[in-house]
């Protein structure tokens, strides 16, 4: 497996749109292992980017379904 695109609600964030302790261990675990990971959601980009803190989301992100990719590093 070389990349993950994780949707963010009822996939990367719990009922509460939390990344849990559980998920942000898992992610690291990918990151361990060298397999990429990004977000792609419906939502904009101002309506996840607080339920994406503590969490290095270093590939570009797709937002609006589509409308809007975000390069985190730029």
């Amino acid at each position: 497996m070389d990349l993950v695109v994780f949707d963010l609600d009822g996939t990367l964030l719990n009922r509460k749109q939390q990344i849990t302790p559980f998920t942000r261990d898992t992610l690291a675990l990918l990151k361990t292992h060298d397999v990429a990971f990004t977000v792609a959601t419906g939502r904009t980009l101002h309506a996840a980017k607080p339920c994406l803190e503590g969490v290095e989301f270093s590939l570009p992100q797709v937002y609006k379904n589509g409308v809007l990719v975000w390069q985190p590093e730029q």
